[in-house]
């Protein structure tokens, strides 16, 4: 609940320039029911006045400032609330002003913070913002320092993919099946969380074609897929990709489970199950794992292998590729895959593809 919270707030904070905020605190005087500002309620406000930063970029220090004022009682001291880090407390600069310089981490996605101000009779006030709903800022790369980091980091992130097996010669392979010629297509979305467990949130929408033999008619299949990403120990991640479509003139549905091990901007592995169960009791698999290599500068290489039966039921084969990746430019790169897979026939085939990625 925290979490879904904070990403609301973190939406807002996106959709809307930030700006001064101003909050009002209602404490408690001394002599309850006595009449003040606020009426006979014994409540004396303290108005607080804080600009929070909607961007901040990794390794700069931020400088937060709050200014409390009001009727209420006097403000003794303020203190910064950051998660993960603790309270800290904040410099008084002037009568009722107070700032504090803190430093953000190169591996830190995202800042979720609170401000907190005690009054001279000891009373703690949340001057903007709270422990339970803190507000959440968005820490981006230093393009100058990691120019390729914007690709991972920046909260949204779309990503095109096109690839496919030719037939190697005119026409289809003399013992080619249906669908050993190809071609697919995959576009997606994600929306990164920057804190939590959670790592982010995805749309995706994958399409393949192909001609059965003796038919002059392309058939494929279309799924929607919905991502959800879970961080567990320090380099584990679990995605969960349900998914609903049409499979030829079949209605299926079912999902993938895939886990990953490894840092996230660095090498790692990766392992995955995908099943689609169709109304004509038709069960297609896809079994995957990966290995991607350390970052280099502007450029990352992986492999992939990859057993599935799509799309004949029962039919099963293997595509092995390995895959680059360059970045042109901030938060934008380029893939290309090249590698083989096997057909029908017993032979084995190219297999080409690529793509682009963007985020921002």
């Amino acid at each position: 609940m925290v979490i879904a919270r904070g990403w609301a707030v973190a939406l807002v904070a996106f959709a809307v320039t930030s700006g001064p905020r101003k909050t009002r605190a209602e404490v408690p005087s001394d002599a309850v029911g006595s009449p003040n500002s606020e009426g006979a309620l014994g409540l004396e406000p303290i108005e607080a006045e804080h600009t929070p930063p909607r961007v901040v970029v990794a390794g700069e220090a931020v400088s937060l400032e709050v200014r409390v004022r009001g009727p209420g009682p006097s403000v003794r001291r303020a203190f910064l609330w950051l998660e993960g880090r603790g309270e800290q407390a904040m410099k008084r600069v002037a009568e009722g002003v107070f700032e504090l310089a803190i430093d953000t981490r190169p591996e830190t996605n995202g800042l979720a913070y609170a401000i907190y101000v005690v009054t001279d009779d000891d009373r703690e006030v949340a001057a903007f913002a709270s422990r339970d709903e803190p507000y959440l800022v968005w820490v981006r790369p230093d393009p100058a320092a990691a120019p390729a980091l914007l690709i991972e980091r920046r909260p949204h992130f779309v990503d095109l993919d096109v690839d496919g097996s030719p037939s190697v010669t005119r026409g289809r392979s003399a013992g080619d099946g249906p669908a050993d010629v190809f071609w697919r297509a995959h576009a997606g979305y994600r929306y990164r969380v920057p804190r939590g467990a959670l790592r982010h949130l995805g749309l995706t929408f994958e399409l393949m074609r192909w001609q059965d033999e003796g038919s002059a008619r392309a058939r494929g299949y279309q799924l929607a897929r919905g991502e959800l990403s879970l961080a567990f120990w320090r380099y584990g991640q679990i995605d969960l990709r349900p998914a609903i479509g049409f499979f030829r003139d079949d209605v299926v549905g079912g999902g993938e489970v895939a886990l990953r091990f490894g840092p996230r901007e660095g090498g790692g592995f990766a392992f995955g199950a995908d099943l689609l169960k169709g109304a004509a009791r038709r069960v297609f698999g896809r079994f995957a794992s990966g290995a991607l290599g350390p970052r280099m500068p502007w450029l990352r290489l992986g492999t992939t292998f990859v057993v599935t039966d799509r799309p004949q039921a029962g039919r099963w084969r293997f595509e092995a590729t390995a895959d680059g990746r360059v970045d042109i430019g901030e938060g934008y790169s380029l893939r290309a895959r090249a590698g083989l897979q096997s057909r029908t026939s017993g032979a084995v085939a190219p297999l080409f593809g690529g793509g682009l990625d963007a985020s921002f």
